[in-house]
């Protein structure tokens, strides 16, 4: 049971992932994401509905459209499987464990897949998953875009915040550092619903704010500053999880990025990638171990006091600048078309700092 359940979920991941694929692609671009079917971008053959099954068609294929043979990227098969190791990962850590990794809320005595999934015994643990799994899956989607230098779409922004906010109206305990729970006679309880709708909205501007703070607003914008991307992403990070986790997944993936530019200092081979992969990497990190950073008075969680949270600001950014020093001068040495100032340019331009 258990293995056909882990299955199970793998397979209706790699299809949320096959959509993501659709969504990444299209959305940008001002496509239909739905209007349009599935169709070879070089000879524009509809494809075949066995060969849309997610991994296995793109392998029966040999990663080739069957019409005009145009190679397809290995990058749909790898997302597909990329969310439904999330899918799997996030049941087993979060779900399986009776809610192990959420901090505040008990664990539950009853653990597993039949009680927890077939049984349905703790439905409000099955609200969590699905929330962290579209909190994953809106972070894919900004990765991913920013990945391939797209714009993210206007109506991104609006369509996670309402949505969020309308879910925590409808079930504040979504945030399980507020401590509500609601029961069955409580559904009616309008302060309850706006404490959560409260906690939504303090966690999106957190997010946003330390996420502005660290892009270098002020004159100058680092490899190791946040993108416009990051901003949105730990705004999201914030509404979904709240305030302490958006500046605690703020400070991991400062950790993040220094270490990647540590390694590539060593390795003596730059790879200037987006801080948005930093935070998408970082937020991980924060849903498999939130519940013991949370217990942490030294990390900023619910349990810290103000001072630690003030601190923590401080060294996301003091970690920034020595991301920046590590990484500037591999970019000088590559000398940059045969410019070293170039590097400084990029590092501390003059204008105002882009949206990419």
């Amino acid at each position: 049971m258990a293995a056909f359940t882990v299955f199970w979920f793998f397979c209706i991941g790699t299809c949320v992932g096959s959509f993501l694929n659709v969504i990444v692609w299209r959305w940008p671009r001002g496509h239909s994401l739905v209007r349009e079917p599935s169709a070879c971008p070089a000879c524009q053959t509809l494809i075949r509905w066995d060969d849309n099954i997610p991994i296995i068609g793109w392998l029966r294929l040999r990663g080739r459209c069957r019409t005009c043979q145009a190679a397809i990227s290995t990058r749909y098969p790898l997302v597909e499987t990329l969310v439904g190791v999330q899918f799997v990962g996030l049941l087993c850590a979060e779900a399986l464990t009776g809610g192990a990794t959420i901090p505040v809320r008990p664990i539950d005595p009853y653990a597993g897949v039949v009680w927890i999934i077939w049984y349905a015994m703790q439905p409000d643990l099955l609200r969590l998953y699905a929330w962290h799994l579209g909190l994953l899956f809106v972070a894919n989607i900004i990765w991913l875009i920013d990945e391939d230098g797209q714009t993210l779409p206007r109506s991104l922004l609006p369509m996670v915040v309402t949505g969020g906010l309308v879910a925590l109206a409808a079930f504040p305990d979504l945030h399980p550092t507020l401590n509500i729970q609601l029961t069955r006679g409580e559904w009616f309880a309008i302060g309850q619903r706006w404490q959560g709708v409260l906690g939504g909205g303090v966690g999106l501007l957190a997010g946003i704010g330390v996420g502005a703070l660290s892009a270098g607003m002020v004159r100058h914008q680092g490899f190791g500053s946040v993108t416009f991307s990051g901003v949105l992403l730990l705004g999201a990070i914030g509404l979904a999880l709240g305030w302490q986790a958006a500046i605690s997944t703020a400070l991991l993936a400062s950790v993040v990025a220094l270490l990647r530019a540590g390694i590539e200092r060593v390795a003596s081979k730059s790879w200037i990638g987006s801080s948005v992969f930093d935070i998408w990497l970082a937020l991980h990190i924060q849903l498999l171990s939130w519940r013991w950073l949370d217990r942490q008075p030294w990390w900023p969680s619910s349990q810290s006091p103000w001072f630690v949270i003030g601190l923590s600001i401080l060294v996301i950014e003091v970690l920034r600048v020595l991301t920046d020093s590590i990484r500037k001068p591999l970019l000088i040495a590559k000398n940059v078309d045969g410019d070293p100032q170039l590097a400084d340019e990029i590092f501390n331009p003059k204008g105002e700092p882009s949206q990419s």
